[in-house]
């Protein structure tokens, strides 16, 4: 079967452009529940997108790829080496969101009462998830079917071979936390300049399995790859560099990685049903030994420089983080009381 050129994602532009930039999207604040409310985009997108450069059989979360040499369908399906693996990945992911609980924007948040996503988050900060990321924008998700990071970290045109793109229409698939979600507006830049959502996919689930989703594969073109770069700024309209960004970078790099998450993970994954196999304290020297990691009591990521970054990024981007927030009012179901909405107060 003949693949189509790369020239045709240009041809589709027309079909699914959006009409507004990431700093115009219309959002609407209401009640998760009677202590959280979410900051969701208004209106569902009829499709979510999601490009790759490289199609991947089985097509795995962050968190899945890599565990063995060949796939397993559950976590208690892994070798010694798998398992300190996955436990390192969820520590990681944890440290990211401790993290995250001490940046400024994140504390103002906290003190409205706004849902964080801080795993949604992670997500966009290259930290090992359970998600997929999926985009409202084409033209976002053509980027990511296009462009390839090279070994010095720069995003270029990828010029040989077959990249994918996804279509999910969101009539077939259900939009609640466990299955799909919007990410909604955060205080970090990189979601929303995205127009970002995650689906949640499970250690032995292939993305390709979500019923309803549609693939379109194409043969790879350094023109069109060039096109989307030059489109988002060679990537840095989409990695718009942030305190977070550098923190998300030493908690992924770092060789030590923290005591007290260590023991937590690890001892709730094997003592939960269906869990890791191995013994703690087998995990805990995989991870020593077999993969070169360290543990240790105390390691400071939010340094005071870092520190002085995020405050000062905040306060630039909190003057207009609510200028484009309305309120809904969510009608009850029968017998449960309306929650008031009390919108939060202007970011400062």
């Amino acid at each position: 079967m003949e693949l189509l050129p790369a020239e045709h994602l240009l041809e589709l532009r027309d079909q699914f452009a959006l009409d507004t930039a990431p700093g115009d999207r219309q959002w609407e604040y209401f009640r998760a529940s009677p202590d959280t409310a979410v900051i969701q985009p208004i209106g569902l997108p009829p499709v979510l997108f999601r490009g790759q450069c490289a199609r991947y059989s089985p097509s795995l979360t962050s968190l899945a790829r890599g565990l063995g040499t060949v796939h397993v369908a559950r976590i208690s399906e892994l070798d010694l080496i798998g398992q300190a693996k996955l436990a390192e990945r969820l520590i990681r992911r944890l440290w990211f969101s401790k993290e995250l609980e001490s940046h400024p924007a994140a504390l103002w948040l906290a003190d409205q009462r706004l849902e964080s996503f801080d795993h949604a988050l992670a997500q966009h900060y290259g930290i090992p998830t359970g998600y997929m990321d999926l985009s409202e924008s084409f033209d976002v998700s053509c980027f990511f079917a296009t462009c390839q990071v090279d070994k010095a970290g720069k995003w270029q045109p990828r010029v040989e071979g077959k990249g994918i793109m996804y279509l999910l229409p969101t009539e077939r698939i259900p939009i609640r936390p466990d299955v799909l979600q919007p990410i909604g507006l955060q205080v970090l830049p990189r979601p929303r300049e995205q127009f970002g959502w995650v689906v949640v996919c499970g250690i032995g689930s292939d993305f390709e399995d979500i019923p309803g989703l549609q693939m379109l594969e194409f043969e790879h073109s350094e023109s069109v790859g060039r096109h989307f770069l030059r489109m988002f700024s060679d990537g840095a309209d989409l990695f718009p560099p942030d305190a977070m960004a550098e923190i998300a970078d030493r908690v992924m790099t770092s060789t030590v990685i923290p005591a007290a998450l260590t023991e937590s993970v690890v001892g709730d994954l094997c003592g939960q049903e269906g869990g890791l196999t191995a013994h703690a304290s087998e995990i805990q020297a995989a991870m020593v030994g077999e993969l070169g990691l360290s543990i240790a009591s105390e390691i400071k990521v939010l340094d005071d420089q870092l520190r002085s970054q995020a405050e000062a990024e905040w306060s630039d981007r909190s003057q207009h983080f609510l200028r484009h927030v309305g309120f809904s009012l969510l009608r009850s179901r029968p017998g449960n009381a309306a929650q008031p909405i009390n919108p939060p107060d202007a970011a400062r």
